[in-house]
């Protein structure tokens, strides 16, 4: 499973000051809600852009004693399974506009057209717990919904994660309690 975990660092500083040998282990087990199961297991690299660059991060990984099951604690300044970082992506679902000389637009657009095809999934599960979603239509108006309801894509991100297991750009696996 993964979790989301803010962190008092910047992207940058997260690298430099290598804040993946801190990452302590969740308190208890998601699956098996055992009080602090897990053990270190490792990390893992993913790749994340800094300003122009693509950069390579590593995730601290955890696994339960008492189920077996592994954890990975994902800065909440990276979005799960995606290379740019949420601050850009932010940006760009904000003002509709990259950078000129930005080398992520055409990857921040495909971006944009997989949260307007994942909308009415996202729809269905905020109506599913409020009983009814914030009122918009199209993708921008979405955005901006969720903008002012939640905060920036981070605080979006680990809320929807949370409280869904979903993220603005689909479902995932490791997301899953269960899986």
């Amino acid at each position: 499973m993964q979790i989301l975990r803010s962190l008092p660092v910047s992207s940058a500083d997260y690298i430099a000051r290598e804040f993946h040998t801190r990452i302590i282990p969740p308190s208890r087990c998601r699956l098996c809600h055992a009080a602090q199961p897990f053990e270190a297991l490792g990390y893992y690299s993913r790749s994340l852009t800094l300003d122009r660059e693509i950069i390579r991060i590593y995730v601290r990984r955890f696994r339960c004693k008492k189920c077996g099951r592994t954890a990975s604690i994902l800065p909440s300044f990276a979005q799960p399974y995606r290379l740019v970082q949420n601050e850009v992506i932010d940006e760009y679902f904000e003002t509709g506009a990259a950078d000129p000389n930005s080398p992520w637009k055409l990857i921040l657009a495909g971006y944009r057209r997989k949260f307007g095809r994942w909308l009415p999934e996202l729809r269905r599960a905020l109506n599913s717990r409020s009983g009814r979603a914030p009122p918009f239509e199209a993708g921008h108006e979405a955005w901006r919904a969720l903008r002012k309801s939640l905060g920036d894509l981070e605080r979006i991100t680990e809320f929807l994660v949370a409280e869904f297991q979903i993220t603005v750009f689909g479902r995932y696996r490791c997301h899953s309690i269960g899986a």
